[in-house]
């Protein structure tokens, strides 16, 4: 797992829609997201937007990677006007340079399940669905990545309920 102070694995990544996203230069936030057929992953895009405004006017990026269906990811992305980059990615070669783990037969989850979990699966629900896919045992992540290329906050989700703490998010990233 990568701390703060750690180095990022650097990366120049081509997203859904738009141009090439990479380490350095300036700040970024990088999220690892579930798949977006799920609710959870697409309440994590909404929380990731409401960060946007602070994040670009302190001149940091945001960029999200996930693991879903290509034409599921160029369908959602503008039908939703999300206005980040999302990158999607078919092997779990970045989640594994990151450290980002899963939670096997969903057992963290389900038994360290909080009203706050009931909640926020509740609410995505009504963020659609699209069709299940693999990877329903993948854990989100969080980092904040300074000019230096070096981790400057990083949260390993530890159930698949967590969303991007966007307040946290912020704070990081701003004070860069």
């Amino acid at each position: 797992m990568l701390r703060p102070g750690d180095l990022a694995p650097p990366f120049r990544v081509q997203p859904v829609f738009g141009l090439p996203v990479q380490t350095g230069g300036r700040p970024l936030v990088v999220l690892f997201l579930r798949s977006l057929s799920g609710g959870l992953a697409r309440a994590a895009v909404v929380e990731a937007q409401k960060a946007l405004v602070a994040l670009d006017s302190a001149g940091v990026g945001l960029v999200a990677f996930t693991r879903c269906d290509l034409t599921l990811a160029r369908d959602y992305v503008p039908r939703e006007h999300v206005l980040f980059p999302i990158v999607v990615e078919d092997t779990d070669a970045r989640w594994l340079e990151w450290g980002v783990g899963r939670d096997r037969g969903l057992g963290r989850s389900l038994l360290g399940l909080r009203p706050a979990g009931v909640r926020a699966a509740a609410a995505s629900l009504r963020l659609g669905r699209g069709r299940p896919e693999a990877g329903v045992e993948q854990l989100p992540a969080e980092f904040v990545v300074g000019r230096d290329g070096r981790i400057r906050h990083a949260r390993y989700g530890r159930t698949i309920f967590d969303l991007p703490d966007v307040a946290a998010l912020c704070a990081a990233a701003c004070r860069e």
